[in-house]
């Protein structure tokens, strides 16, 4: 009697953490209740291998960054002590199961809001702790005692006409997973003892909203075959494209209507066609067409580039004729002492004379600075045709060309005159 007491007191402060109010209460006994042998063998203590135990302290120092390890506090079983986590782990022997996950209970971070996102401290905290349960759970699949009696291996066919099929089936269970930068990590339900916080809890009450993804997926049961196991793909069925499903619509053709314009019309029908019909050969046509004008219009601004240039060249050369013409005629037809003579006195001529040398070489001055800019432009266009053909970059004047031409006239203009 005094053990059922002891494991039923143990067992509700699992599910809930005592306060100072409460203690009193929680001292009486509750009322008696008679155990079947399968709750009895339930209800036994599951221990974690030394081995296992080691194990999971090594993996546990490595992430132990704020000393979880080694911090105090009191057991359910006996609350006048304190222990640590590191001193549970290595004394594994003498305490089950359920006292290692209550311990991890006392190192998960508290939160002032449930939804509020946590600290960078509160989330190393958490992952240590989620990590350490998850250990524990793995550990206990080396720790469950499987009986080797006959019995239990291969039961009595009458036991199993007896009971229902159901029977045999575990519970569905779920698990929540977290995608972090570290990894993936699971809630571990894989051990037949369900962590102190998770007892009698169902699928609603899983915390939640510290995932990035919540995948629940129903468990199958182990008596299907493997090829009958659903899969991600069985619970998505993709939508068929809208486009293949489209009813192809009702074509229009085009064709005549009649006009009817009543006593107005002509004495033959009239119609208006609203379509007409295109071939190859009609389409053929009609691209040519384009090609054709388009070709033309190049052409047409050739023939005109062609006729510009040419009429610039013509213009220098008349330009260069005429003024030579006009110097070869005026100087042995015109004698201007003479005539100065004839008209002023004496005293005047030589004031005129030094007026109209000076205009006469303002005249030559202008006439150069005209040649030389006419000269300057064509170099100019020359120099823009060589750039801009092929290999225009690296290219250089050729000898004797009309560029090199240009700009040696225009030097021995400018030199003569001076």
């Amino acid at each position: 009697m005094a053990g059922s007491r002891s494991s039923i007191s143990s067992t509700l402060t699992k599910k809930r953490k005592r306060n100072d109010d409460e203690k009193d209460s929680a001292e009486i006994p509750p009322a008696k209740q008679q155990k079947s042998q399968d709750d009895a063998k339930k209800d036994s203590p599951i221990l974690i291998q030394q081995e296992d135990a080691e194990q999971i302290l090594a993996i546990l120092e490595m992430i132990d960054t704020q000393g979880l390890l080694d911090r105090v506090f009191p057991l359910p079983s006996d609350e006048q002590k304190s222990h640590s986590f590191r001193a549970l782990l290595k004394d594994s022997s003498q305490y089950p199961l359920s006292i290692l996950q209550s311990a991890v209970q006392h190192l998960f971070p508290i939160s002032s809001h449930p939804r509020a996102r946590p600290s960078k401290p509160a989330t190393q905290q958490l992952r240590f702790c989620n990590l350490a349960l998850s250990l524990l759970n793995q550990a206990t699949t080396h720790s469950i005692q499987i009986p080797q009696d006959i019995d239990s291996i291969l039961p009595s066919e009458a036991e199993d006409d007896a009971a229902p099929l159901s029977s045999h089936y575990q519970k569905p269970r779920y698990a929540l997973v977290q995608h972090l930068p570290q990894g993936d990590y699971w809630t571990s339900l894989n051990s037949p003892s369900t962590p102190s916080d998770a007892a009698g809890r169902e699928l609603k009450d899983l915390p939640h909203g510290h995932a990035e993804l919540v995948a629940i997926l129903p468990s199958h049961r182990p008596s299907k075959p493997l090829s009958s196991v659903p899969t991600l793909g069985s619970y998505h069925t993709k939508p068929i494209p809208s486009h293949l499903n489209k009813i192809p619509a009702q074509r229009r053709i085009s064709r005549g209507s009649f006009l009817d314009y009543g006593p107005y019309t002509s004495f033959a029908p009239t119609f208006d066609q609203d379509g007409t019909e295109v071939g190859r050969k009609e389409l053929g046509q009609v691209y040519l067409a384009r090609d054709a004008k388009r070709k033309e219009k190049e052409r047409i601004l050739r023939q005109w580039a062609a006729r510009r240039e040419q009429a610039k060249d013509i213009d220098v050369v008349m330009d260069e004729a005429q003024d030579s013409d006009e110097v070869q005629e005026v100087t042995p037809s015109f004698d201007l002492d003479q005539e100065l003579k004839e008209l002023l006195p004496s005293h005047e001529v030589e004031s005129l004379k030094a007026s109209l040398q000076s205009l006469e070489l303002e005249l030559a001055v202008q006439e150069l600075l005209d040649r030389n800019r006419k000269a300057l432009e064509r170099l100019q266009e020359l120099q823009y045709r060589r750039l801009m053909g092929e290999g225009g970059g690296s290219s250089t004047v050729q000898v004797d060309s009309e560029e090199w031409e240009t700009g040696k006239s225009m030097i021995v203009y400018s030199l003569f005159s001076v």
